[in-house]
């Protein structure tokens, strides 16, 4: 992903917070977790599903949330 898309914007492991500045932007992003059987999760965004996206990451436990924007 840095290659191609440049370094993320790293966010925290608060899905709350990660949600409010999630919203409205366009991107993907990566909520990263310690090694287990999901890994954890990536989703694209669109700037109106942050909630959900963020939602249902909730119940992974991320340790950090990653954000790389699209143009």
């Amino acid at each position: 992903m840095t290659q191609h898309h440049g370094r993320p914007e790293r966010l925290g492991a608060d899905t709350s917070s990660a949600r409010e500045a999630l919203f409205g932007r366009r991107g993907i992003v990566a909520f990263m977790q310690h090694a287990g059987p999901n890994g954890g999760r990536i989703a694209l965004i669109d700037g109106r599903d942050a909630t959900a996206v963020c939602r249902r990451a909730q119940m992974s436990h991320p340790y950090e949330i990653r954000f790389w924007p699209l143009a």
